[in-house]
């Protein structure tokens, strides 16, 4: 671990965050320059292509889609009369990746927060015909959920997938006034106006995505959501008729991946991070280049860290070590899942570190091991953070549903177990109130221009979160013991193969 030093991760993110690289999006030529960087890292410490075809790339089959928001609407009928809205002002439509052309006319029902949990005791499609119609539903999940349900239950792939075993036809999501107090709704429309994407099966050509296998989807403010008074129900006789129209492209994007042979090396830990951001977007204060150092410039300089110490150890590890910079995390974890699901390397996946967002606001004296308590994860977690001198932290913003956010979740759907070390929010001060600290880092710089280098950094931090993922990657890949969900799980139960 002495070989990981702050400059290190200082150096790789000066380049990464670098205006020449324009943000870094998926199927870019920014993203390509960054996908070329890595790759001849991995081939200047001795790490072997782990890639298509001997290659240190596996390509991504992507789709991206824009709205045509002057063809698209949606309509709401009530027996009554009629109600005029108003795309962009009141309510926003998701592209189809799927069809170029969708349109769709429905009778509405309302489906509480659109979620089927039986192990929850929580079902609310119990005694709803929703065969044919389009559900309305409110975003998130109860708040008697627990963290990881919670994230799980809310993700808009997970609640399509219900809508479309229940027979609906389309899904609106209704936005309340806590989803606009952390998002204000100009940030809504925004991402609703750049691209979707999806990734395209290669033996299908169908996307990835559940969502597009429904006739209509969108999203509502929680005033024009035609909720009865009671918000229990839809206006009674209600109906809609929408229309999507969207423009296809079909493009490629690399993951870079490269492995260190293990020995015997008959099963592959996965470290993990995204090589994209979002690009070029608004301008704000003249400046249109969304850099994303902290996201995930900073990811990729602790990988290439870590994997540069791996491969200057003498002795290599039991378990063989996969480093993987993906694309397309920002557009829906589309390169990870692609690898999970269609890996390029033979030996079976046993486990995955991730590594999003190396905050370094301050010394590293704590993090959030997301997804380390649902196997046996959590015992190498916590031997290497205990070793560190580094605590473990619960999740104190299980709103933000992080588990379900980043890379790992696409490892976990695939029954691997897998851990997001977040950098915890305790800063050794009682004057600097780290939670504070990122909550207005988040709604001040996160997916903004000036997630960039100008940002005063803590590169020793960085350093030392490095060496944490290092240690973590190490004890897992020489536990005699594969890893495993523990007995009885929700996630183990939900996705193990």
């Amino acid at each position: 671990m002495d070989t990981i030093q702050p400059e290190e991760i200082r150096a790789h993110m000066n380049f990464l965050a670098d205006d020449l690289l324009e943000g870094r999006d998926a199927g870019t030529r920014g993203y390509d320059i960054a996908a070329n960087y890595v790759r001849t890292q991995f081939e200047a410490m001795g790490l072997m292509p782990a890639g298509d075809d001997g290659t240190y790339y596996q390509q991504v089959p992507l789709r991206r889609a824009a709205l045509d928001e002057s063809e698209s609407f949606l309509r709401i009928r009530f027996d009554g009369g009629s109600k005029s809205l108003k795309i962009g002002d009141d309510y926003l439509l998701r592209p189809n990746l799927g069809r170029s052309d969708v349109p769709v006319e429905a009778v509405l029902v309302f489906a509480g927060y659109g979620i089927r949990a039986p192990e929850l005791d929580h079902d609310d499609y119990e005694g709803l015909d929703a065969s044919g119609k389009i559900v309305v539903h409110l975003s998130g999940a109860p708040e008697s959920f627990g963290s990881t349900e919670r994230a799980v239950y809310s993700s808009r792939e997970t609640k399509a997938a219900q809508a479309l075993d229940a027979g609906a036809v389309g899904l609106l999501t209704v936005l309340t006034e806590l989803d606009l107090e952390r998002r204000p709704w100009e940030r809504f429309r925004e991402g609703s106006r750049s691209p979707s994407m999806a990734w395209i099966d290669p033996d299908t050509s169908q996307t990835s995505s559940a969502l597009d296998a429904l006739d209509v989807v969108g999203v509502m403010r929680a005033s024009e959501s035609l909720l009865a008074s009671d918000a229990s129900d839809v206006e009674p006789g209600a109906t809609a008729e929408a229309r999507t129209v969207s423009h296809h492209e079909a493009l490629e994007s690399p993951n870079v991946v490269a492995m260190l042979e293990g020995d015997p090396g008959e099963e592959v830990v996965v470290y993990s991070s995204h090589l994209d951001h979002v690009g070029r977007g608004t301008p704000e204060d003249g400046d249109d280049i969304y850099n994303g150092a902290y996201d995930n410039a900073s990811g990729i300089a602790v990988i290439l860290a870590v994997a540069r110490a791996f491969a200057s150890t003498e002795t290599r590890p039991a378990r063989s070590i996969v480093f993987i910079a993906v694309t397309a995390e920002e557009k829906g974890l589309l390169g990870s899942d692609f690898f999970a699901q269609h890996p390029s390397v033979s030996a079976p996946v046993v486990a995955n570190v991730n590594v999003d967002g190396a905050l370094m606001f301050h010394p590293l004296r704590d993090i959030i091991a997301f997804g380390a308590d649902h196997s046996t994860l959590l015992d190498p977690v916590s031997r290497a953070a205990s070793q560190l001198g580094i605590e473990l932290s619960p999740d104190f913003m299980p709103e933000e549903v992080i588990f379900v956010r980043s890379d790992q979740y696409s490892f976990v759907r695939q029954g691997i177990p897998a851990v997001y070390p977040f950098v915890g929010t305790d800063t050794g001060s009682e004057r600097v109130d780290g939670e504070r600290v990122l909550r207005d880092w988040m709604a001040t710089r996160y997916h903004k221009p000036s997630d960039d280098m100008s940002q005063e950094m803590d590169f020793d931090a960085g350093a030392d979160y490095a060496k944490l993922c290092y240690l973590i990657g190490e004890l897992i890949a020489n536990d005699a013991a594969r890893p495993q969900w523990n007995e009885g799980d929700f996630l183990g139960a939900k996705f193990a193969r």
